[in-house]
């Protein structure tokens, strides 16, 4: 948990010959990249991050589990959503999709991504539809899949969406005014 010690030191060996080199293997070198990106991204340093975790991501481990990696990829993706590179962050999750083909959370990631930088309802459905297949009862995909179908002009269905959302979050306080907002 101390991310700012964890950066410096990452800083520090990050300059040390031996991590350029091939007297690490690359188990070790697929780690040092993977903790110094997520220590780069706990102190909100999302550039460094992205550096890291793309090292990360170049690097072949044999015993390294697709899951493992997915979740590399999905850390990748937030990363990149930090400053501002959709397409990348995109193209993240879906390789974090592939690798993990039970993961709602990049699927709901990149719908909303999709939906709110690149404006592509229908796109977007299909990534939250396929998270909502995975989990059905997934409150944000739930909604996002609503705010989706507004923009597509099939509100009854948005309406159907938000009322589902409604009876499994009923302290969400973001679903009455999705609601409201509905064209009447």
């Amino acid at each position: 948990g101390d991310w700012a010690s964890g950066r410096a030191r990452s800083r520090d060996l990050e300059s040390n010959p031996l991590v350029g080199s091939e007297v690490l293997s690359r188990a070790h070198l697929y780690r040092f990249f993977y903790y110094a990106g997520l220590c780069a991204f706990k102190e909100r340093q999302f550039a460094a991050a992205v550096g890291y975790w793309q090292r990360a991501a170049r690097i072949e481990v044999a015993d390294l589990t697709r899951v493992t990696r997915a979740q590399m990829l999905a850390e990748l993706g937030m990363a990149h959503v930090q400053i501002r590179e959709y397409e990348q962050a995109v193209a993240a999750w879906r390789r974090a999709a592939e690798l993990d083909p039970d993961n709602a959370q990049v699927r709901y990631y990149m719908g909303r991504v999709i939906l709110d930088n690149f404006h592509h309802a229908a796109i977007a459905l299909t990534a939250v539809e396929a998270a909502l297949d995975l989990v059905p009862d997934y409150v944000d995909a739930l909604l996002l899949r609503g705010e989706a179908l507004v923009v597509l002009g099939r509100g009854d269905e948005a309406l159907a969406d938000y009322l589902r959302a409604q009876r499994l979050a009923p302290q969400n306080e973001r679903i009455q005014s999705l609601i409201s907002a509905l064209p009447h």
